[in-house]
């Protein structure tokens, strides 16, 4: 070691020496260094490795999807044409064909630039407002998706742009994987990289669908407003771009309940209107930087938005060549929300272009005969009554199958009175499918009363009311539809059959509100779903229902107790010839017991021969009439152990009808004429009495079982549920002095039993009624 080299290793030794031993400098040192600062600097670095490792591997595992799905996806170098589309059939159940589904017959091509700028911004604003701007893919909008599907955080939405939009309706099916979503966004960027982007809307324009056999917005500018797509208004426009989310909800020509798409529609036009309104700005800063065919001007304008919300639209008839269109609508209808395709949904487009083959539930020549005396009837037993419009179901009770739909009086009539506004003010709308609109029951709810009565062994036929005014809960006082009372005791039996509201407010009040909602949602009701928004009222028909789930009701009485939901489809195969469905193998088709046989029973016997007996023997029906609140609704509801059908009249904005509209001068005939005309076509039978059903005498005032104190009357009793024995007459000692005729002064005191009888009320708070009656 050379001197230098010495005194300088000594010299670090001083000054580390004194460094360490030096407190002051320890503690500053000490101070200085933070060991929550070098974990934390520890934690930074471990997760800078794991975000660094993920990346590498979301961005490998991209790369290996990217591989895996470009050997699989179409070449973007050919011409993206349409799948090929193939013809869906609907049938009937015997064959016949009810509809043809096509997918390219209707549909004429158009060229950008032959499209209005509002026009086309209408479409854009409602489906993809950044198309110019974007490489083919949202990426935020696909994630927000995924996140909602994966974990359902969020809102649902799709995610898909124009160009992902036009392929999946060109070369990629429509299935819901994510292996068809990666090679739709795969795709996409490469379209994007190849085709301009007026070229990808050309090809969107040109195969988008719009319900029925109508694609493309030049034809459906002419199948919705008889117009060409150059004529189009903004508020046309616009009511048509909101369509293609969902056609078979929102499409007010060919929607199964086009009431509720007319609704909807406007709602998803509004939307667009919206959207337009928020991103006007953008809106003009696109046209000009890229729709280069157009003038200056600003096309934009609230002036403009605010003239296409204010628009009256009026739609062209839309006539197509089908058979029982109602129906076939509704059967499109089902096969996107039920469980059809291998226990899926199909989607629209599935239906319009997969060639499938769909046997329906309907027997077309018994529909022929239900749209034939709908018709004739409307002029002869509806109009005069101040009635427009009728609808029909009929059910096979035994496996709910649909054998005859009419939604309306005429499905390609016009609406009624003319200029009317549809939804609004129109007393007859052709394509408003009624018999599954909402509508209130009226008298036709009262045998499900009774019924639920009849299971809880608290009423029976000979079971005895008072035909008065009567104040209810919530001080509800309810009159009979003659404004009359019969001022006395009536039993059930002859209450039904006269159809007295008093009673059956009586008999609603007396099983309970709550009860009697449980018991509606057993029969298959979907429209009483809370017992907390209805009062004792709900006994003569205060709440809506659908006329195909209340004729579907009264089938649960005809089977015995057995509830089939309403069943529309029997079979459904792909173009292969491969099942997809058959009604006969599915285990959610069979029938579920909700009800006792014997209550069932005696409902069907206290509404035997009602206002109908057949023309021909060993033919039993029971029937029932309905007439809501102000005329506004009359039924005729008719059941028999083979088949049961109903048959609403009215008018389709709800309008009342004359005084003298009532179910009996209305729907009744229409029904008696159709039934008598499809009588032979099933098989005679009776109502079957099932063990459990006994015959006992009861007093006519009291109805409790009589010992011979009382005047009685027999009936039908469910054997276990038997009333308790009358105890209603009491005898009580009355003692007097007996004086003798010949000497005055010679008095006996004599005692004797008076009998009388007192009738309890069933609530404490109406005896003050029955005291006044008995």
């Amino acid at each position: 070691m050379t001197r230098r080299q010495y005194y300088r290793s000594r010299g670090r030794k001083r000054f580390f020496s004194r460094y360490h031993n030096n407190p002051r400098i320890t503690s500053i040192r000490k101070k200085t260094v933070n060991p929550l600062l070098r974990k934390a600097k520890m934690i930074g670095g471990i997760l800078v490795n794991i975000i660094l490792f993920s990346l590498i591997f979301v961005l490998l595992w991209c790369l290996a999807i990217i591989g895996k799905y470009s050997k699989d996806i179409p070449n973007p170098n050919e011409p993206f044409e349409r799948k090929e589309d193939l013809t869906s059939h609907i049938y009937d159940r015997n064959g016949n064909e009810l509809y043809k589904i096509h997918g390219d017959q209707n549909r004429e091509l158009v060229e950008v630039e032959e499209v209005p700028i509002s026009v086309l911004w209408a479409f854009l604003a409602s489906e993809d407002i950044d198309f110019y701007s974007h490489n083919g893919i949202d990426f935020g909008g696909t994630f927000m998706a995924l996140l909602h599907d994966c974990c359902n955080i969020g809102q649902p939405r799709g995610g898909s742009t124009i160009t992902q939009q036009m392929l999946k309706n060109t070369v990629l099916s429509n299935e819901r994987t994510y292996e068809r979503k990666a090679k739709e966004i795969i795709l996409s960027l490469r379209v994007e990289q190849k085709y301009k982007k007026n070229e990808i809307l050309k090809l969107y324009l040109n195969e988008i669908g719009f319900g029925g056999n109508t694609y493309g917005i030049k034809t459906a500018a002419n199948v919705y407003f008889d117009k060409d797509v150059k004529e189009l208004t903004l508020g046309e426009a616009a009511l048509l771009a909101g369509l293609p989310q969902a056609p078979g909800r929102y499409s007010p020509l060919f929607a199964a309940d086009t009431q509720e798409a007319q609704k909807l529609a406007k709602e998803r036009q509004i939307y667009v209107l919206d959207q337009m309104q928020e991103k006007k700005e953008l809106i003009n800063q696109y046209i000009q930087e890229y729709n280069t065919w157009t003038t200056d001007k600003v096309e934009i304008t609230d002036d403009i938005i605010q003239t296409a919300r204010e628009e009256e639209i009026t739609f062209a008839d839309g006539k197509i060549d089908i058979k029982a269109p109602h129906f076939v609508f509704f059967v499109q209808e089902e096969l996107q929300i039920g469980t059809y395709n291998r226990g899926k949904s199909f989607t629209l487009s599935e239906i319009e272009r997969g060639g499938l083959k769909i046997t329906t539930s309907l027997d077309l020549e018994l529909q022929e005969i239900a749209e034939r005396h709908i018709k004739d009837g409307i002029p002869k037993w509806v109009i005069p009554h101040g009635g427009y419009n009728a609808a029909l179901v009929t059910l096979d009770p035994d496996t709910g199958q649909i054998l005859a739909m009419v939604g309306s009086g005429d499905y390609f009539g016009q609406n009624f009175p003319e200029g009317c506004t549809p939804g609004l003010d129109c007393k007859f709308e052709p394509n408003v499918n009624v018999a599954i609109s909402l509508r209130q029951p009226g008298s036709s709810i009262k045998p499900m009363v009774y019924f639920t009565g009849f299971e809880t062994g608290q009423l029976y036929p000979a079971y005895p009311f008072v035909d008065m005014p009567i104040k209810f809960s919530d001080n509800y006082e309810p009159r009979n539809n003659s404004g009359t009372f019969l001022y006395g005791p009536i039993n059930l039996r002859q209450a039904l059959r006269e159809s007295l509201n008093i009673p059956a407010v009586e008999a609603t009040e007396i099983i309970g509100v709550d009860n009697f909602v449980k018991s509606l949602q057993r029969l298959g009701y979907t429209t009483y779903d809370s017992s907390a928004y209805f009062g004792p009222a709900i006994g003569v028909g205060a709440g809506d229902v659908k006329l195909i789930e209340h004729v579907n009701a009264f089938a649960v009485f005809a089977a015995n107790g057995i509830h089939n939901k309403p069943s529309p489809i029997l079979r459904v195969e792909d173009s292969e010839g491969n099942l997809l469905y058959d009604y006969y193998l599915d285990e959610k088709e069979k029938g579920i017991k909700v009800a006792d046989e014997r209550a069932c029973y005696l409902i069907n016997d206290v509404a035997k021969f009602y206002h109908y007996r057949p023309s021909k023997p060993g033919y039993e029906f029971a029937g029932k009439t309905g007439t809501s609140d102000n005329n506004t609704n009359t039924y005729y509801i008719g059941w028999s152990p083979e088949v049961v059908t109903g048959i609403w009249v009215g008018n389709n904005d709800n309008s009342r009808m004359y005084r003298s509209a009532y179910g009996y001068t209305t729907a009744r005939y229409i029904w008696m004429a159709y039934n008598e005309e499809i009588l032979e076509r099933f098989p005679a039978a009776k109502f079957q009495r099932p063990p459990g059903i006994v015959t006992a005498s009861v007093c006519q005032d009291s109805g409790l079982l009589a010992t011979g104190n009382c005047s009685a009357i027999s009936d039908l009793f469910i054997a276990d549920k038997l009333p308790s024995v009358d105890t209603s007459t009491s005898a009580q000692k009355s003692c007097s002095y007996e004086v003798n005729r010949d000497d005055p002064s010679i008095k006996k005191w004599v005692c004797s039993n008076k009998y009388s009888r007192y009738i309890k009320a069933p609530k404490p708070e109406w005896q003050v009624y029955w005291d006044k009656v008995f």
